[in-house]
């Protein structure tokens, strides 16, 4: 059975089991999801409602942190996930604590920041193999935290402290999918003039969309943004560009389905009691 946000609500007004936390914790951005839903109600939670909200983030903290090293009971690629997922929905998450904690609202602030920051320091030292890039990413990370936005809000200023710029646009490849220009030119380049290694079919095929899509996609017309399209040019990134995509609808469908109460249409962003 899966749990919509009320079903949820009604479950947390008793202590949730660790194994319930821990199966909610894993799902990235159903915590967050929660969160906002609730601040857009007007929802003002009960403190054991509130209890099990901070239990969930603790346990989101702990293998976050773990993971950095290799340990924990998550594997290292379920941690980045729920990573991500701080990082991107973080601004909109603290916002809505605000509205609905009811009390004891400074451990729910030190919660959430300690959980963008284990978060942020995964992020950085797991999916950026050069040291530089790593750094940036982390100066990134906090320049968000501080200024209140988010990795698509608004831009740094032009005198933003060295590496902000750069490490903003390194978060949103990460997370977005969206195409690194110089690899993409390099690719383009090292072709045989006027051949394309994926065609229009198979690159439709890859998107699960008409070849129509794809060639109004390549001629600017309703070209997708954010994940950004990559280009006929590697099957790799167009692969990576269809699963981003993908992930991107099934994680707005989910918000929709909680507001309506049918998260049964998607088991792989919903919990399992």
């Amino acid at each position: 059975m899966h749990m919509t946000h009320d079903e949820f609500i009604s479950e947390a007004e008793d202590k949730l089991t660790k194994a319930m936390v821990d199966e909610i914790a894993k799902v990235p951005g159903y915590i967050h999801s929660v969160l906002v839903l609730s601040a857009m109600r007007r929802i003002t939670f009960s403190e054991q409602v509130q209890a099990n909200i901070h239990r969930v983030i603790a346990k989101q903290s702990m293998e976050m942190g773990l993971a950095l090293y290799k340990g924990g009971q998550w594997s290292q690629q379920e941690a980045v996930e729920v990573a991500k997922c701080w990082i991107e929905l973080y601004h909109n998450t603290s916002a809505s604590a605000y509205l609905i904690a009811d009390t004891d609202t400074q451990k729910t602030d030190a919660l959430l920041e300690h959980a963008y920051e284990k978060a942020s320091n995964l992020i950085s030292g797991k999916c950026f193999a050069e040291t530089a890039q790593a750094e940036k990413v982390a100066k990134a990370c906090d320049w968000l935290r501080e200024n209140h936005t988010d990795v698509t809000g608004k831009r740094p200023p032009s005198n933003a402290p060295d590496g902000i710029h750069a490490g903003i646009e390194l978060l949103k490849r990460l997370l977005h999918g969206e195409p690194d220009a110089d690899k993409q030119s390099e690719l383009k380049d090292a072709l045989p003039k006027g051949r394309q290694p994926v065609t229009e079919k198979e690159a439709a095929d890859i998107c699960d969309c008409t070849s129509r899509t794809i060639r109004n996609w390549e001629t600017g017309i309703h070209t997708p943004k954010n994940p950004a399209w990559p280009g006929l040019y590697s099957v790799t990134a167009i692969k990576a560009f269809a699963v981003t995509r993908k992930s991107d609808r099934q994680s707005k469908q989910a918000i929709r389905n909680m507001v309506h109460g049918d998260m049964d249409k998607l088991p792989n962003r919903s919990v399992r009691r």
